[in-house]
This record gives structure tokens, sequence and C-alpha cells, in this order.
């Protein structure tokens, strides 16, 4: 990571290059030589808020959820205003299955920094696991807007989440025209392939075995099929 990125940095040198061996790690997703490196890191110098968050990052990841919370809170006590501990927070308690501080934490993202995306899209991830499609909507719409202020690219991970909303509206060729366009990225991944193969027998568009080879591709990944769907692809 070049020091230019970095949110706090540390004029420990020790510090420094515990962070960037632990950030390699961490992106060639070795999460205990990770999480060994930026704890010596914060050791060396714990004002280092991008060692704390990036901590709190792997121990998500190892799914040690109370670590995690805490090593982002004390990212956070360095600067409250950097993002990324509080979407790190906001999927921590996501992932541990506490939805409703996952949309306050996404909340305190909105508030303090209206301009990123990504506490409207945390909080549109959450609703949609909630079932709550319409705010789930919503909120992606602004998050949406705000990559698109903000010159970001809509990520494909951003389309597939919109698709499974438009999927759930029973909006199924809208969700299928989202799914074909990112099916590449997708193509092994279980949800994906159900929800296509969903919306092509929905919109009677094509042959039987075209709709029918993603949902065996689903089932073959372990995807539970609803009984009306399985009668039909007997």
């Amino acid at each position: 990571m070049n020091e230019k990125n970095l949110h706090c940095n540390t004029r420990n040198i020790k510090s420094l290059e515990n962070f960037q061996s632990g950030t390699r790690h961490l992106e060639n997703s070795e999460i205990k030589l990770a999480i060994r490196d930026l704890e010596r890191a914060v050791l060396y110098d714990s004002t280092f808020c991008d060692a704390w968050s990036n901590l709190a990052i792997a121990h998500q990841k190892a799914a040690n959820f109370e670590k995690s919370y805490w090593s982002a809170i004390n990212a956070l006590v360095i600067d409250s205003t950097f993002s990324t501990p509080w979407i790190t927070i906001g999927y921590t308690f996501f992932l541990s299955g506490d939805y409703n501080k996952s949309l306050v934490s996404f909340g305190h993202l909105k508030n303090l920094r209206p301009d990123n995306p990504e506490g409207y899209y945390g909080s549109s991830f959450v609703l949609y696991s909630m079932s709550t499609l319409d705010k789930a909507q919503q909120e992606l719409e602004i998050a949406k807007e705000k990559y698109q202020e903000s010159k970001i690219p809509i990520s494909n991970e951003v389309k597939f989440l919109e698709a499974r909303i438009l999927f759930e509206k029973s909006e199924y060729s809208k969700s299928r025209d989202l799914l074909e366009s990112i099916y590449s990225d997708y193509k092994d991944d279980a949800v994906a392939n159900y929800y296509l193969g969903v919306c092509i027998l929905r919109t009677n568009g094509d042959s039987r075995d075209n709709w029918r080879k993603f949902i065996l591709k689903a089932k073959r990944e372990g995807y539970k099929i609803d009984d009306d769907i399985n009668e039909l692809i007997k």
C-alpha cells in the first residue's frame, strides 16, 4: 500500500513494515499471518489507525467478530471520520446476526460521510437480507447515484444485489438482464444460477433446456430448490 493512501500513517518503521506485510497477507487471504503482523504493527504504534482497521478486517475474515469490532473501535477512537472501520463494523454485526446494529453502523457512516456510497450499499444489503425490499431498493439507488457522482464504476457486486432485489420483487425480466450481464463473474455461484434459471423460466423466453441447466447447476452446488421448481426439472 502506498503511504500516500494511508489514512493516518505512522512514523514508526517497525509498525509500518509489519502493517505492509500484514496487508499483503490479508490481500492474499493468508489470514493468520495477516493477524500476526497487524497485531505487531499496532503493538509498535497503537495510534496507527490504518493498522487497526486492517486488523479488524482480518479478524472479521477469521470470524473473530468481537476482536474485529474492538479493532475497528480502536481505529475510530483515533479518527471517528475514518470510513473503513464503520464499514467493517457494519458487516461484522451483519455476519454475527445482529442486523439492527449493522444498520445503525451504516447509518453512522451515512451521517458522517453522506458522499460515501458504501454506507447506502451496506444498508441496502442488510435490508435485502431482512426482506425489506422497497427500502433496500431505495438505498441501492442512492448508492448507485453516489458511485456515479464519485466517478466510481458500478461494480458487478452492486449489480448482483440489485438483481436479487428485483428477483424477490418478481421483476424477473429486469433481474434476468442484470444476471446475464454479470454471469461470467458468477457462473459458479449457486444463487446466481438458480435466480437466472427461474428468471428465464418466468419470462418464457427460452427452451426448457436453457433454464433447466442453470437450476440443475445450482442444485449441484447445494442450493435448496423450491418444490414447484423441482417438479418442473424432473
